[in-house]
């Protein structure tokens, strides 16, 4: 062959077509995996550090912490009014000194926690991005976006990662570890996996432990249970993982040995344990008179429902698993194990233990990453049972659109409910429009586009007879849409809603709710008459999309309102007391009641810890700051017969209402002495 230059050039091989086109495609692909765990990360990241401040009130240990973290600032060991702090070992106050270092603290107490608190927010992001990434590689792009974004909206996992804990960087490595795992099995299979990852595996999961201890209910217990069953990892690697966490680990008491603290060191650390054991009950639902755990349970259900819910649907994706055939691929049985270890772990921790709230953190992340990985692979076994021609890409479009209908779906039932109750009992708060507004966008956006998708991935000549009529049902979707959005607008800008207008959504919204329904059964029925297809399989295969998409629509849009409500209701009582306290006259006496109190204010004030009357009427105390939660829940800071008595003798002068709090009061027992 001659070029225009009448020079000869080699011909060009269709192998080589096939590698260049290969190779382009190889890019774009990593491009865009690049692209989703990076969106995936400032996602979460903004979710989270939206209104971190007024958003979540002050937690005791968020102080504990801060106070440690800012000794190794100073002294680059941690310590708490000078003595040892060997309670929790030294990973995050070093992870949080160097962001002190690097980004600067000031001001007081409280705006020194909640600068802090964006670190927490960071290291969220990084775990939505290594859920992606995990969940991509067990089951699917599907189940990986679906899994960081139930846990970018999950409410429990919000409250852990939005405080000044230690349990949001012990769980990114946690992830992490599990991540090199789960890649390393699903590359090379269960007898391949290289000494290299199996040791990065090791390390991570010792910079848990060097984080926070208790995570070796999820790291060292899965490993042993693979190490003894011969599941998963082959026992070599089970063992060289689990041997070099413990090396990463073990510098830490070797460090405390040279130094001298070996008998302190001793003693916090049996006390921890025999906290973790439950023979020593301090803190937590277990605690002679503590707190009620079935009453926490019941009182924060509107904000955790759909976290219960996911703890449920991962004691099932642990069973599925295990005595189906969907569990016997390594990496899966591998998740099995991690999974069942934290459901041991809490399980034991409820019954005989010390339970605290932000332990149930350990069983989120495997629970969703269970759950949504389990879903997806009954879903492509039904798939490939009623189609013995599937193919994931010639499912993909057809999927989506399905998915996009059952969202809007349920989109539109939700809507019905609230404006249905708000006929009958009250009346819709301003934001929430702005709610529907956003979300009926999103919905008319995603239809449109997927039913467009679905047209062009069509194979040409296939039989469409109702094709015409999915686009304009799509249309017509998408100009309600557009009216209530016209009508919604005009009564934010202009007006209110008439009462005329909420009917007229709400048949409005029926009409295209059932127009949807109809549209998909019809394209199902194009789709039914396929080769190897059954009626028997279809139904099923049906009711299994339907669930699923039913599932994950109701979890991801009931968290987004739980979202928008911790962010737009305030929940920072303490913050506001300290701004009042401040105000009082010089020299008046007050008194705190809780820990957190008294840090707070007598940062600011000087004020000291009552727990009893004697001691409030021996030092003539004129202003008492007390939170009516912690006081009457069984936490006894004070205790009830306290409250009760400053109640009847003194009079509320300044309280705000908030979530953590309930009733946060500065109580005036008498005119201050001059």
């Amino acid at each position: 062959m001659k070029s225009r230059s009448g020079k000869r050039t080699p011909p060009v091989s269709p192998q080589g077509s096939r590698s260049a086109a290969a190779d382009a495609g190889g890019r774009s692909g990593r491009y865009f995996t690049w692209a989703a765990l990076v969106l995936a990360v400032l996602v979460t990241f903004g979710l989270r550090a939206i209104r971190l401040d007024v958003s979540w009130d002050i937690f005791i240990d968020e102080i504990y912490y801060l106070r440690v973290s800012r000794s190794v600032l100073n002294t680059l060991w941690v310590t708490v009014n000078g003595e040892p702090f060997y309670l929790h070992p030294p990973g995050f106050f070093f992870l949080e000194a160097g962001y002190m270092k690097l980004f600067g603290t000031s001001g007081g107490l409280i705006h020194q926690i909640y600068a802090v608190r964006y670190l927490g927010a960071a290291l969220a992001g990084l775990t939505a991005g290594a859920l992606l990434w995990t969940g991509r590689r067990l089951a699917g792009w599907p189940a990986g976006i679906v899994t960081a974004a139930i846990f970018a909206l999950d409410p429990f996992s919000m409250r852990t990662n939005s405080l000044n804990m230690l349990d949001t960087p012990t769980m990114l490595w946690v992830i992490l570890g599990y991540g090199v795992l789960f890649s390393a099995l699903v590359r090379s299979g269960r007898q391949t996996i290289s000494r290299r990852r199996t040791v990065a595996a090791g390390v991570l999961f010792g910079l848990a432990l060097l984080t926070k201890e208790i995570s070796l209910f999820v790291t060292l217990l899965p490993l042993g249970i693979c190490f003894v069953l011969g599941w998963a990892l082959p026992r070599s690697r089970s063992a060289l993982a689990g041997l070099v966490a413990v090396v990463v680990y073990a510098p830490y008491w070797a460090i405390v040995y040279a130094i001298g603290d070996w008998p302190t060191f001793v003693v916090q650390k049996f006390q921890g344990f025999s906290r973790m054991a439950g023979l020593l009950q301090v803190t937590g639902f277990n605690q002679r008179g503590g707190p009620s755990f079935l009453d926490a349970l019941v009182t924060r259900l509107d904000n955790f429902a759909t976290t219960y819910a996911l703890f449920a649907t991962g004691a099932v994706a642990v069973c599925v698993l295990l005595l189906t055939g969907l569990g016997k691929v390594p990496e899966r049985r591998l998740l099995m194990v991690w999974t069942a270890s934290a459901y041991a772990f809490l399980a034991y921790a409820m019954v005989f233990g010390t339970l605290e709230e932000q332990f149930y953190y350990y069983l989120v992340i495997p629970s969703i990453l269970a759950t949504v990985v389990t879903m997806t692979l009954v879903l492509q076994k039904a798939w490939a049972r009623s189609s013995p021609g599937y193919t994931p890409a010639a499912r993909r479009g057809r999927l989506t659109l399905k998915a996009a209908a059952a969202a809007c779906g349920v989109v539109l039932i939700l809507w019905n409910m609230v404006l249905a109750y708000t006929m009958i009992f009250g009346s819709l708060a301003d934001h929430f429009y702005y709610y529907l507004l956003a979300n009926s966008v999103i919905a008319a956006a995603v239809v449109v586009a997927l039913a467009i998708q679905e047209v062009r991935t069509s194979g040409a000549g296939a039989k469409r007879p109702g094709w015409l009529n999915l686009e304009t049902g799509a249309a017509g979707f998408a100009l309600v849409l557009i009216s209530w959005n016209a009508f919604l607008v005009h009564a934010v800008v202009f007006g209110s809603l008439g009462d005329w207008l909420y009917y007229y959504l709400l048949v409005n919204s029926g009409l295209a709710a059932a127009a949807i329904t109809a549209l998909e059964l019809r394209k199902a029925q194009w789709s039914r008459g396929g080769a190897g297809q059954t009626r028997a399989g279809w139904r099923g295969r049906t009711a299994l999309e339907v669930a699923a998409v039913v599932f994950v629509g109701a979890v991801v849009l009931w968290n987004a309102h739980v979202w928008e409500v911790f962010h737009t209701v305030p929940d920072n009582g303490y913050q506001r007391v300290v701004s009042y306290v401040e105000k009082l006259p010089k020299g008046s006496r007050i008194a705190a009641t809780s820990d957190t109190g008294e840090f707070l204010v007598q940062e600011n004030t000087g004020s000291s810890y009552y727990k009893s009357v004697e001691a409030l009427r021996k030092n003539n105390v004129g202003y008492v700051v007390i939170s009516s939660d912690l006081a009457t829940s069984g936490y006894n800071e004070p205790p009830p017969k306290v409250y009760r008595w400053v109640k009847s003798h003194g009079r509320l002068v300044y309280g705000f209402r908030d979530r953590s709090s309930g009733l946060l009061g500065v109580w005036r027992l008498r005119e201050p002495r001059r």
